[in-house]
């Protein structure tokens, strides 16, 4: 590998091309023929220009190539990871914090005691103390400001009026301003209940106040840093299209407006995130594009998950979660070490190429291969830097690398390659590799620098990552580095905090947006005084060529997709070992059939087949001169999951009525037809089922009350049965019996009536077991039994209205909800009327009851209530649920009444 400057490989391609032309000559008229051409050259463009180009290139460095061994270890990392509750205004002690592993730290602020004032100057200076205990303990704090307790009852508490809540962002974002350095985000807050954008007393969470508070807090917190929204749509309602990689990090209010979710897991819109639910796929799919490039975190509701390990899994790689609340849902125990190792970024190296030898002045270039594992990339300012540590000295040479950390995206492989000149007074030596990637506003706190998964690179009292080579520098007569003082690893080490950030005016600015070609920074020795540079001798380069040599494929690795995805095949991996530039020819050997967009481009996308199985696709290389590659191969397999069972709504019901299950509802994520339902009752009083495989059996329900508990599993055409049953339940509901106490009616004096409870019933079609009648008014008389169904008495001798109330009990012991009341009307007989002896009755009934009706029995089939309730577990896929079809499936389905 011959690397020269960029005008020293310009004149010795001349040099080398007239030598070519001149092959049929002698040598020594090849020489002559050079020295012309050298002379031309130096008419027209210069001694000190040609010199100046070729004094690097004496001799070129020899390269060697160095393997990197993946570590397994998890470990700590800025700006990522679970986090740690702290109470940012009254905790006075961080600095333990860290050596237990911790580096982010979530601060719920409360502001209740000044909803209607200013925050005062006292409240400020505790912030600020906060904040730098914080810095001092070599964290990142998320704060959140609300008006409300933590509690349980935040909402019912007031918040700010609208006016005081945007005077209070000001301050507050005034004092976050000064102490960027160590926020990682900030939660949006201040509106509702636990600042969470619902439940205001002042409608901040109404228009126009919602967006008035959107605004201030876009244009009062730190200008370098993200503020996190709570509702995706509030995202979509300021910037309808998502952020793209080119307006990423270019300091616009879009490229700081982020996501956070508070109930994460929750249920199928996990607690109002997704909604409106129309919109659940585009919000999604909005926020998985926006989280590439901004801070995404939040918390889980581990009362109600909707999802085991692969469901949260496929969520946090989705939406590219950087922090996460430590109170996971104990079904997701297991994976708890797999989520504190991917939660963020996860760099690794897996390859290097750099000189073993240098020169002073030398230009040289080489490259590194980095691997991000992890679920995000970073999102805040992030530098690297290449280190080359004297091996006998321990000074230190930084040579800033022309790449941005934040787009090493997740799941990728960033070859960052450099082009770079070492200072012309470096001192000969033996030199190491070092990669350091610093926070650039906290330069010299090692606490705050990342270090990568590989085994026995990292330095932890340094803060570098070894590269595991080292270069040796010809002499060139320069001056010896010095020894460096570097920082300790100990925060508590660290100089006293301040009241500003330690990053100054002095510190380096973060890499820009726009990648150049050759770095923008000077080298800058540490250590090392300055000397003058020597004038370069010119000096002519005879290069041998080499011949050319095959290029290598690189199909990626071997992946998994589901129905309805797009996916991108991956050559990034591919390389020619000459330099040369690569065309791809991609073509599919297996599966079933598929359309590649664009089959020459490095990336083809194809979407994925309804079909389970294999993908097979192939790819070979070419250099510029036509040399192709060996073939290279890669499987997608295209993974059938399974269907979800939806028994219904649970519902109300009432002995004898004929009911309906309702297995319609259950869903197949890969959008397969179902081919098969199984139904089983699993609890209560037995009923017969009219069949047991069809999507809505029917029965009847028991007489006797209770609760019939029955459970569904599905199949999907390719025979893959539901993960888990759901049950619906179907209570059966007592009702109340009616009484009947008879018809009004009238009697003479001195006569036997009997009374009459026959009509009493029950609409369930249960036995009575218990009558009780009760006089409630009139003269008084004796019943012969009062617990009979139709006791007797004998009027009294005076006239009068006699009143009776009936109560009746049914098999179960439920009483009828109101007594029914009968009135008799005593009277005198008629003058005429001849005397009666023998004992008979003697009255006359009267059609007049305010008894209400009975429902029928059998009543149409639908006729029951739905209630909430049901356990259907949610699955949308790892990436993209395009295969859904807005098809959106609870785990708690409100009733749509």
């Amino acid at each position: 590998m011959h690397l020269t400057s960029r005008r020293g490989q310009n004149i010795i391609a001349s040099i080398a091309a007239l030598d070519n032309s001149q092959k049929h000559i002698g040598p020594w008229r090849r020489i002559s023929a050079v020295l012309v051409f050298s002379m031309v050259v130096l008419s027209v463009v210069g001694v000190p220009a040609i010199s100046q180009a070729l004094s690097p290139l004496a001799p070129a460095e020899p390269t060697q190539l160095i393997s990197y061994t993946a570590s397994g270890e998890d470990f700590p990392n800025p700006e990522r990871g679970f986090y740690i509750d702290i109470d940012l205004i009254n905790q006075t002690n961080f600095g333990t914090l860290y050596g237990q592993g911790h580096r982010v730290a979530y601060a719920y602020v409360t502001l209740a005691s000044y909803r209607g004032q200013d925050l005062p100057a006292s409240f400020l200076n505790q912030l600020q103390a906060g904040l730098d205990r914080i810095r001092a303990g070599g964290l990142k704090v998320v704060p959140r400001f609300s008006y409300t307790s933590s509690g349980g009852g935040a909402e019912s508490e007031p918040d700010a009026s609208l006016e005081q809540t945007v005077r209070h962002i000001a301050q507050i974002g005034a004092v976050l301003g000064r102490n960027a350095d160590i926020v990682l985000a900030v939660e949006a807050g201040f509106v509702g209940a636990w600042g969470e954008w619902h439940h205001s007393s002042n409608n901040l969470h109404v228009e126009p106040a919602r967006s008035a508070i959107f605004d201030a807090l876009l244009a009062n917190m730190p200008s370098s840093r993200a503020v996190q929204f709570r509702f995706p749509r509030d995202l979509v309602l300021h910037f309808p299209t998502a952020l793209a990689s080119g307006n990423a990090f270019d300091g616009s209010t879009q490229a700081r407006a982020g996501h956070h979710n508070d109930c994460f897991m929750a249920d199928y819109h996990d607690s109002g995130t997704w909604i409106p639910e129309a919109n659940a796929d585009g919000l999604k799919s909005y926020i998985a594009q926006l989280n590439q490039f901004v801070a995404m975190g939040g918390e889980t509701c581990n009362d109600a998950p909707r999802g085991d390990c692969s469901v949260a899994r496929s969520e946090l790689a989705r939406f590219h979660w950087s922090y996460l609340d430590p109170n996971m849902p104990g079904s997701w125990e297991g994976c708890r070490a797999e989520f504190s190792q991917k939660l963020g970024y996860r760099f690794r190296l897996t390859q290097a190429e750099l000189p073993n030898q240098l020169a002073p002045g030398q230009s040289f270039q080489g490259w590194l291969d980095v691997v991000n594992d992890g679920y995000a990339a970073p999102f805040n300012p992030r530098e690297a830097e290449l280190v080359l540590r004297n091996t006998s000295t321990g000074g230190l040479l930084i040579l800033p690398l022309s790449t941005d950390p934040r787009r090493w995206a997740s799941g990728s492989t960033q070859r960052v390659s450099f082009n770079l000149t070492l200072p012309s007074d470096l001192a000969a030596g033996s030199y190491e590799y070092l990669l350091n990637l610093p926070d650039p506003a906290l330069r010299n706190r090692l606490e705050y620098r990342i270090r990568l998964a590989n085994a026995n690179l990292w330095e932890a009292n340094t803060g570098f990552n070894k590269l595991s080579a080292s270069v040796t520098v010809g002499t060139a007569g320069g001056p010896t580095p010095t020894a460096v003082v570097l920082p300790t690893a100990t925060p508590t080490q660290v100089g006293q905090p301040t009241n500003t950030p330690v990053s100054t005016a002095t510190a380096r600015p973060a890499t820009a947006t726009a990648q150049p070609s050759a770095p923008t920074h000077t080298p800058v020795a540490t250590n090392l005084p300055p000397t003058l540079t020597p004038i370069p001798t010119a000096t002519t380069v005879v290069r041998t060529p080499q011949p050319n040599r095959p290029p290598v494929s690189n199909a990626g690795a071997d992946t998994n997709g589901y129905f309805g995805w797009t996916m991108a095949l991956n050559s990034s991996l591919s390389s020619d070992p000459d330099g040369n530039p690569l065309t791809y020819n991609w073509t599919q050997t297996g599966g079933s059939p598929i359309r590649l967009f664009s089959s020459t481009s490095s990336a083809p996308t194809f979407t994925v087949p309804i079909t389970p199985g294999g993908l097979t696709f192939q790819l070979v290389v070419k250099d510029s001169a036509g040399l192709s590659s060996a073939v290279d191969t890669v499987v997608v397999t295209v993974i059938n999951r399974a269907p979800l069972a939806h028994a219904g709504y649970d519902r109300v019901t009432y002995p004898g009525w004929k009911v309906y299950l309702d297995g319609a509802r259950s869903v197949d994520p890969d959008t397969h037809r179902l081919g098969g339902y199984t139904w089983t009752q699993s609890s209560g009083i037995g009923v017969v089922l009219s069949t047991t495989s069809v999507v809505s059996p029917l029965f009847t329900a028991p007489i006797t009350p209770g609760v019939v508990s029955f459970q569904l599993a599905v199949m999907d055409r390719f025979g893959l049965a539901s993960l888990t049953a759901d049950t619906v339940l179907v209570t059966v509901t007592n009702r109340a019996p009616l009484a009947h106490a008879g018809l009004d009616r009238v009697a003479v004096i001195n006569r036997s009536v009997q009374l009459d409870g026959s009509r009493s019933a029950d609409p369930d079609g249960h036995a009575l077991r218990a009558y009780s009648w009760v006089q409630a008014g009139g003269a008084g008389v004796l019943l012969s039994n009062d617990s009979a169904i139709s006791p007797t008495f004998s009027t009294p001798k005076v006239t009068g209205t006699l009143v009776f109330k009936l109560l009746v009990v049914d098999a179960f012991g439920l009483s009828s909800a109101v007594a029914d009341t009968v009135l008799v009307t005593v009277t005198q007989p008629a003058a005429n009327e001849p005397e009666i002896g023998d004992g008979t009755l003697d009255f006359l009934e009267v059609v007049e009851s305010e008894v209400p009706l009975m429902p029928e029995p059998e009543v149409e089939p639908q006729g029951f209530e739905e209630i909430p309730g049901s356990d259907v577990p949610f699955e949308d896929g790892a990436v993209a649920p395009s295969g859904l079809r807005e098809v959106y499936l609870p785990s708690l389905i409100r009733s749509p009444d």
